[in-house]
């Protein structure tokens, strides 16, 4: 073998490695690219095919009328113990004073006897229970003493 020959073959040699590593970094950009759109298209698929499941029929909670209850005592201002999420029975939510109807999502959230008296499991709408926790929580960085002022009745 001749100089010019191990010389040709070394420049082929050196423009193979070149392309390679040309088209490995290609591949790693088109890999990268594949990653992003299986991404954008799983979640655009699980926006499709999403259930939005609302609390209440309703057109929300009345802020004023649970921050008033709150305040006022009718509606304690503890952390229940445990809270249950499930379809509505029929039951009065003691938020808004309206039934939680079967096709709505009912809250129960079970307090310990002492704080709220002889109730321990009061019932919500999921949307009154999510302003109930927000006006609680307002009412105790407020100052306002836990606990309610007056007895709930049964």
């Amino acid at each position: 073998m001749t100089v010019e020959e191990r010389a040709a073959i070394l420049k082929k040699q050196h423009a193979a490695i070149l392309r390679s590593t040309r088209l490995i970094a290609q591949a790693k950009g088109l890999s990268d690219v594949a990653v992003a759109l299986r991404h954008e298209t799983a979640l655009y698929r699980r926006r499709q095919f999403t259930v939005v499941i609302r609390g209440s029929g309703l057109d929300g909670a009345d802020i004023a009328a649970i921050r008033a209850k709150v305040s006022g005592g009718e509606l304690p201002r503890t952390i229940p113990a445990k809270t249950f999420y499930g379809r509505g029975v029929g039951e009065i939510c003691c938020a808004c004073d309206r039934v939680v109807g079967k096709h709505e999502i009912e809250v129960e959230a079970d307090f310990d006897g002492v704080a709220v008296g002889i109730v321990t499991t009061l019932r919500f709408h999921s949307d009154c229970f999510r302003e109930w926790r927000k006006a609680r929580d307002a009412a105790l960085l407020q100052g306002v003493a836990e606990g309610p002022r007056r007895h709930l009745g049964a």
